[in-house]
């Protein structure tokens, strides 16, 4: 039996909602836990209880709106590398873990102990959902076998992160990941 009140899922949710807004705003140093408890009208104590340091919340309120990551299988590899590719673009473009993703960037660059947890929590699963569809390419023969599966997935999404950073991903035309796929598969594909 546990001591105390219930936790309240709406407190959860403004305290997650608050973090990641300061986190968008201001980045990590103006992201303190008092800034964070005033805004989400809590106190510090309760903060504390939930997460024991800010990293832990910060981490917590994004994973808290990452969409899933699913390795797409809609038949063919081009189709699945379409998918993946667009989904990214309207991730990056429409979420709220999409915005705050250049600050992020930031902490990551740095290595910061926050950008090691993005990695580990964020980058990484979604870096191996992007080999996976890589790889399953290369074992049906649809690519070549002496590809680098890993750098060939950070060519296909760099561009995307780059456009993020740059603030330019609005300029990108719709036909873009057909565009992108289409000129690296002509370049992958077994002969």
């Amino acid at each position: 039996m546990t001591s105390g009140r219930p936790r309240k899922p709406e407190t959860d949710a403004a305290i997650l909602d608050a973090a990641l807004a300061l986190f968008g705003e201001l980045g990590s140093e103006a992201t303190t836990v008092e800034a964070v408890a005033s805004r989400a009208g809590v106190g510090k104590a309760t903060i504390y209880r939930r997460w024991p340091t800010k990293d832990d919340l910060v981490i917590a309120a994004i994973q808290e709106v990452l969409i899933s990551v699913e390795v797409p299988d809609l038949g063919d590899l081009r189709t699945s590398l379409v998918a993946m590719v667009r989904g990214a673009i309207t991730f990056m473009k429409t979420s709220t873990a999409g915005s705050i993703f250049p600050r992020m960037a930031g902490e990551v660059a740095g290595r910061t102990p926050l950008g090691l947890r993005y990695v580990e929590a964020v980058i990484r699963p979604r870096r191996a959902m992007v080999r996976s569809i890589l790889e399953r390419g290369v074992a049906e023969g649809v690519l070549r076998p002496d590809l680098e599966v890993a750098l060939l997935a950070d060519v296909l999404v760099g561009p995307i992160i780059l456009r993020k950073i740059l603030n330019e991903l609005a300029d990108l035309s719709d036909d873009v990941p057909e565009r992108l796929v289409d000129s690296l598969l002509d370049g992958w594909r077994r002969r």
